[in-house]
């Protein structure tokens, strides 16, 4: 069995040990140590990260009570020096700790039990068994997790065995029976864990719930704790001064003067959209008046949503047919007003076999994009030596 000095050492950041086996799995060097301060991964927490004799520590994991360290490259000394990555490891404490504490207070203060944790590199949630949780309820609970932490209370952990638990109002049951491990915020929570924790609240710095979502009949729960929320404020006080100096508002304007700027830009585009149309109804008349067959070919510089809007006006026009193409998004649109006996999807189809793209369609029209716009273009060779043999 390895030495957990995680658990009876949490603060230890450099150590020597033994190498008691080496092995190699799928071009992995893994080692165990006699004794180890790096925290496998395990009860929602990943693993620690450091250096074993200046190797970089990959990944850390325990099977059968053995800790074993998946290294950057081959040890061939029999005692190593250690070094924790301390910042990673009181971050995965401040976020845990943090956790306990969340999770305490939905319970207290709504019931609401723990359904599930994950604290990952960029976020941490927890499953909350409730469902439509206000804005209000959540600054509630946010506002109570912060007072206990500005209280400093003690954060114990310790063994016990079953007949202990039943003295203890424990928030979810355990799912070892032996070398239970409990983490006790002083009087606030008491849970069974094998994760590492900070000594006392106050080191958890501070809890911030940044969102909700709704997930699987529950209320999943978004939070930052100590140093990650303080990195996420800087973040988004950079976003806001910039919104301020951009908009020329102070912060209290600024939701007011971005809903007015949505709505003029809204205004705009609706504009625009008029006034695009009654210039491709004008580019519309030209074509079908200089046509000089029934089929018109159109290879247009324009975004394939103006081809489209194109289209559907010349068949409002009076189009026949026309193969129109898309210089700038490589894409074509084929239709008839159905006076032709042809299927317009199914010539796509067949003509995809033969080049490197897709679309599809109907009887009357259809639409492809390719890769590049040699392809594009021997699809409209195809397309309209279909028709001439119609």
């Amino acid at each position: 069995m390895t030495e957990k000095l995680y658990y009876s050492h949490p603060n230890l950041k450099e150590w020597e040990a033994r190498v008691k086996s080496i092995k190699k799995e799928k071009g992995q060097v893994i080692i165990e140590l006699d004794r180890t301060a790096f925290y496998p991964e395990g009860g929602g927490q990943p693993s620690d990260g450091g250096w074993i004799d200046d190797l970089v520590i990959q990944d850390v994991y325990e099977e059968q009570g053995k800790i074993y360290h998946v290294l950057s490259g081959e040890i061939f000394e029999e005692k190593v020096r250690c070094r924790l990555d301390y910042s990673r490891r009181f971050d995965h404490m401040q976020q845990h700790s943090g956790q306990h504490l969340l999770s305490a207070v939905f319970m207290e203060l709504y019931g609401g039990e723990t359904k599930g944790f994950h604290l990952g590199q960029e976020y941490c949630t927890i499953d909350i068994g409730l469902q439509n949780l206000t804005p209000e309820k959540l600054l509630k609970v946010e506002d109570m997790a912060n007072h206990y932490i500005y209280q400093d209370l003690e954060v114990k952990t310790y063994l016990v065995d079953k007949e202990e638990l039943h003295s203890l109002p424990l928030r979810k049951l355990p799912q070892v029976t032996e070398d239970i491990r409990i983490v006790e915020i002083e009087e606030i929570d008491y849970s069974p864990c094998c994760g590492t924790h900070v000594q006392s609240t106050g080191q958890i710095g501070i809890v911030k719930i940044n969102k909700t979502e709704a997930y699987k009949g529950m209320t999943r729960v978004y939070f930052k704790c100590g140093l990650r929320a303080l990195e996420d404020y800087r973040r988004k006080e950079g976003i806001v001064s910039g919104l301020v100096s951009l908009m020329s508002a102070s912060e209290n304007e600024l939701v007011d003067r971005v809903t007015q700027e949505q709505l003029r830009l809204k205004n705009l585009a609706e504009e625009m959209e008029t006034l695009k149309e009654r210039l491709l109804r004008i580019e519309a008349e030209d074509y079908l008046k200089s046509a000089a067959t029934p089929l018109l070919v159109l290879k247009l510089d324009k975004p394939f949503q103006d081809v489209q809007l194109l289209g559907r006006i010349l068949l409002e026009l009076g189009a026949q047919a026309f193969l129109i193409s898309s210089l700038q998004d490589k894409k074509i649109y084929f239709c008839h007003n159905g006076s032709i006996n042809i299927n317009c999807g199914q010539l796509v189809k067949e003509g995809l076999g033969t080049v490197s793209g897709k679309g599809g369609g109907g009887a009357r029209q259809a639409q492809a994009a390719f890769e590049n716009v040699g392809d594009m273009e021997k699809m409209e060779e195809y397309l309209l030596h279909r028709l001439m043999e119609n």
